[in-house]
């Protein structure tokens, strides 16, 4: 690579030239011939450029295609039944969402799951297998999960284990390995990929084993849960509360967060037994696709979700596998998550890699040797102490329940999905350590102690930490540009504008800084600060070639810098900086096939292993690009406005290229003025067109529009934007103790999921083209789009913090995220069971506290209302404090739900302290809803000042939530609402109400 530089015409002959003669040599030679870039090699030049952008485009191109799946020629696979598994996804995505307590989830698809099963179990009588099928129906349980508590009752599990009598010596401690699915949806959703097609495939798996093909040392245990979106409340239930889960050695959880293509490993472990299963992974699995990139970014908390693999390693303290379908992720929990999404190979591959993976488990002696995750035995100091903190963050704000020791884990990842590569943690981060160590030492050997050829490396070294500081903010505020003033997540449905939008401008920024700003010597920064002679003499020490010495420093220190960030994030026990380890293997192969003074033989080899080490790992950096943009981008459609989405993507595109540009800062630096001109102005040309064809066309829409959407065809790509719109009914009373409603409204709530708002939802707000527009006026005209006539001056409406979770009747417990949404005013809807809370006693406590307050103990009744139904407690956090309540022992000492941040328009206001119970009981559907026949009973200490101010009260509300599809069409307001919906927006709806009530504790 070095190749690619400026250099002299003529060969120094004389070593024994001064350095200050080389130096005039040289510009001499510049000032003689007025064609500067005749320095510039210009064939290699081309060469490497043609190269390296052929690179990339093969890359991306292997990266779409590596996403789909191989046809499975080897007669192995036909041992799957494909046609069998995808009749079980049709019939039950026909019975539409499935969520938690509804009708379709809790009878229709429960009796489907219940009959295969009984069949399945039935095949096994004459094969020696014992085959047992049991339908588990939780009691009450809750637990705390993040800054809320969930809690549950009659939530639903059907279980199926396989136990052989047929293994040799026999498996007398039947110790059992799960695999977990759930067959229940998000609201809306008919949930194909999310995830009753890994449901499909365990019942085809399940039907292969029973027919006793295989000889199982282990037990099985295939595990169909019902209410996984409901906050995970089934897999709790199941590792809590069933007579099988202490048996449980290790877990396969089988989740989905996009359509079915690959599924993809993220999450491993913890403990030492996570090398079994990964082996078992990697022998079992065609075409793998596995990232530990995946699970830092899960575990960092960049995801807005979670699966049932926290529960059982939280709660079951067991080890295991997390696999999801990760591509395509637009279509999660949206209506276009149909079984036509899903190929015929992709089905196929997924169940011939789950079986396959199954029989290496169920005949690995290891796992009888698996032992339960140490559990960490939080004490009341420590609890009091987290909840106390009120942290912003959800997951910040929970101690951990399993030790995570980062010794034990993994670095794994596919290479296109021909192979898996897993390494133990500790033995990479060594090798990563001795990689950085042997390149140092290669830095430092050239210089020795000749203090004079460290002075060209310092200043390099100094170019570019200063290079890379301003560049980061060159991206920070690039990212802010497009988020306040231009237009947002252009990228969201084209991912090829993130080229034009971020990575030309990063480019432009490097080639900008080294020729012009920080160029050795005369760049304007130098010159403004009066050092630029200072610079020449640095170089004028060094007998060798300026430009060679030049280029040698740079990328010496920019290896240098690699090697740094590498040593550093390896240093904070982060797997997923194995991406850095190849850029630093990258320099080490480069200062090792030095070209300088070699022999033609000798320099053509040294070219070549530069050249095919440059393409390996650039192709590996382009491979987890693609993976980290196509993980990423779906879900800035569904992040909320926590984070600004073109901000976040414009500083994680600056991280991602900074070890590319990095090592090519001495070529921009040693490239004539010239030659440096154009290609600044190609950039600079091509940042501002892009920029301009975005902007004033609608190439620039964020979102995908479909003239008549079909939900079932494949072809049909829904990036669409992301709404909740709930029609809530709210009973205000403001006098304590009175049954008396002060204040009662109804309105459509509107919650967007992204950062664009509702700048596309009012009318005639489809972006259009400037030169249509002019060319025929009456063309595409805006209306055909709809609109909401009200949020056309509507105002934002903050957080009530007066109001018990901000008076808000939310389905989730992550009001925090959002910083806004919209009400518009609607008649009252009449959907049944209304909810209904008792005060059943209000005890003050005998035993008075040291400081002086009293203690009172209330307790309270739901008796009523739709299976989702949630109770919000306030207390000003001054006078009165929620010290206690009847929920599990890691909930035992409460903790303050975080809020959305105020309003500018807001009127400060004590926030208070807002407390969340999510509650599901799914036996509450249809009638059953009206009264139900176990009431949801617990009770909540107080603290209180002995004398309490006239305005201190206890506000209690309960939320009922009707996400049921077939409910949420009685309210005739919310449909004509939704009618009126423009063609990119994609709904989760349903009714609502809340019921306020306001307590005084004396």
């Amino acid at each position: 690579m070095s190749e690619v530089r400026r250099r002299k015409l003529e060969t120094l002959q004389d070593g024994n030239l001064s350095a200050q003669q080389c130096l005039q040599y040289t510009h001499s030679k510049h000032s003689e011939d007025p064609n500067p870039d005749k320095f510039t090699d210009r064939q290699y030049s081309l060469f490497w450029l043609f190269s390296v952008t052929a690179v990339f485009i093969a890359c991306f191109i292997i990266c779409d295609d590596s996403s789909d799946c191989w046809p499975c020629s080897d007669s192995s696979c036909s041992s799957f039944n494909v046609v069998s598994a995808r009749s079980h996804l049709i019939k039950v995505t026909n019975f539409g969402p499935r969520t938690a307590g509804s009708l379709a989830n809790e009878v229709a698809a429960a009796g489907y799951l219940r009959n295969e099963l009984r069949v399945i179990a039935s095949v096994s009588n004459k094969t020696g297998l014992v085959v047992s099928l049991d339908e588990h129906k939780s009691g009450y349980s809750s637990f705390r999960a993040f800054s809320h508590v969930s809690s549950y009752n009659n939530v639903r599990n059907f279980a199926l284990r396989f136990h052989d009598l047929r293994a040799k010596g026999g498996n007398h401690s039947k110790l059992a390995f799960l695999i977990n699915c759930h067959y229940d949806t998000a609201p809306g959703s008919p949930g194909a990929s999310d995830a009753f097609v890994n449901c499909a495939v365990m019942l085809e798996v399940c039907r292969i084993l029973a027919t006793g093909s295989f000889i199982l040392f282990n037990d099985l245990i295939f595990l169909f849960n019902g209410a996984e979106e409901s906050l995970l409340l089934s897999s709790h239930a199941f590792i809590t509360q069933h007579k099988w889960a202490t048996d449980i050695v290790a877990f396969m959880n089988l989740e989905g967060a996009g359509a079915a293509k690959r599924l993809m490993l993220f999450q491993t472990g913890p403990g030492p037994s996570s090398d079994v299963l990964l082996e078992a992974y990697a022998s079992a699995f065609k075409q793998p696709f596995a990232s530990v990139l995946g699970e830092d970014v899960f575990q960092f908390g960049l995801v807005p979700s979670d699966t049932d693999y926290r529960i059982f390693r939280d709660y079951g303290l067991v080890p295991g596998l997390d696999l999801a379908y990760i591509q395509d992720g637009y279509v999660y929990h949206t209506p276009y998550d149909t079984e036509s999404r899903i190929s015929d190979c992709c089905l196929q591959l997924s169940g011939y890699n789950i079986l396959s993976f199954v029989q290496l488990v169920a005949k690995d002696e290891r796992i009888q040797g698996f032992s339960k995750l140490t559990p960490i035995n939080h004490t009341s100091e420590t609890l009091t102490r987290v909840s106390g903190s009120g942290s912003p963050s959800d997951i910040n704000s929970v101690p951990p329940l399993v030790t995570r020791s980062a010794t034990v884990r993994y670095v794994y990842f596919d290479l296109y999905g021909a192979f898996v590569i897993i390494v133990p943690w500790r033995v990479w981060k060594s090798v990563n350590h001795l990689l950085c160590l042997f390149l140092c030492f290669l830095i430092f050997r050239a210089r020795r102690l000749v203090y004079v050829r460290w002075y060209g490396f310092v200043a390099a070294l100094l170019v570019q930490v200063i290079t890379t500081l301003l560049g980061f903010a060159f991206s920070v505020v690039l990212g802010l540009m497009y988020h306040h003033y231009g237009c947002r997540m252009v990228w969201y449905s084209n991912h090829y504008n993130i080229v034009g939008m971020f990575i030309l401008p990063v480019v432009w920024w490097f080639v900008w800084s080294q020729a012009y700003l920080l160029k050795i010597p005369e760049g304007s920064v130098f010159k403004f600060l009066g050092i630029s002679n200072c610079l020449s003499r640095i170089w004028q020490h060094n007998t060798l070639d300026f430009f060679y010495s030049l280029e040698t420093d740079f990328f010496d220190s920019s290896v240098f810098l690699i090697a740094l960030q590498s040593f550093l994030l390896s240093l904070i026990n982060a797997p997923s900086s194995y991406v850095y380890t190849f850029w630093v293997a990258f320099g080490l192969i480069f200062k090792m096939s030095d070209i300088r003074n070699a022999s033609p033989i000798k320099l053509k080899f040294c070219q070549t292993v530069r050249f095919v080490s440059f393409l390996a790992v650039t192709s590996i950096h382009t491979y987890n690009l693609n993976l980290f943009l196509n993980f990423m981008i779906p879900i800035m459609g569904r992040s909320g406005h926590a984070i600004k989405p073109d901000l976040f993507l414009s500083c994680c595109i600056f991280i991602i290229m900074l070890p590319v540009m990095l090592p090519s800062l001495g070529r921009l630096q040693c490239t004539s003025r010239t030659g440096s001109k154009y290609l600044f102005l190609v950039l600079l040309n091509a940042c501002l067109s892009y920029t301009i064809l975005i902007h004033a066309s609608n190439y620039g829409f964020p979102y995908s529009i479909q003239s008549s959407p079909n939900f079932s065809n494949p072809l049909v790509s829904p990036r669409y934007q992301r709404l909740v719109v709930f029609h809530t009914n709210r009973f205000l009373r403001h006098i304590p103790d009175s049954p008396e409603i002060s204040e009662k409204e109804s309105h459509i709530l509107i919650v967007p999921l992204d950062a664009n708002g509702i700048r596309y939802l009012t009318p005639n707000s489809y972006p259009m083209s400037v030169l249509r527009l002019f060319m025929n006026s009456k063309e595409h005209t805006q209306s055909n789009f709809k609109g909401i006539k009200e949020l056309v001056e509507a105002e934002p409406t903050g957080c009530n913090y007066s109001q018990p979770y901000c008076g808000v009747a939310s389905i989730y417990p992550f009001l925090h995220i959002f910083r806004y949404f919209y009400r518009v005013p609607a008649e009252f809807h009449k959907i049944e069971p209304s909810v209904k809370l008792k005060l059943l006693s209000r005890t003050l406590l005998m035993d008075y506290l040291p400081n002086g307050r009293l203690s009172w103990n209330v307790t309270f009744s739901v008796v009523s209302g739709p299976p989702h139904t949630h109770i919000v407690i306030r207390t000003d956090g001054n006078y009165t404090k929620l010290t206690a309540w009847s929920f599990a022992s890691t909930a035992m000492y409460p903790s303050p739900m975080p809020l959305p941040r105020p309003l500018i328009s807001d009127i400060p206001s004590n926030k208070g302290e807002h407390y969340f119970l999510y509650h599901l009981n799914a036996a509450a559907f249809g009638e059953h809803g009206t009264l139900w026949e176990t009431p949801w009973t617990f009770w909540v200490v107080f603290e209180a000042c002995e004398v309490l101010p006239q305005s201190s009260y206890i506000d209690v509300a309960v939320a009922g939530l009707y996400a049921d599809e077939d409910i949420s069409t009685r309210s005739p307001p919310l449909s004509e609402f939704l009618s009126r919906l423009p063609p990119w927006v994609t709904v989760i709806q349903g009714c609502a109400v809340y019921d306020h009530w306001r307590f005084q504790l004396s």
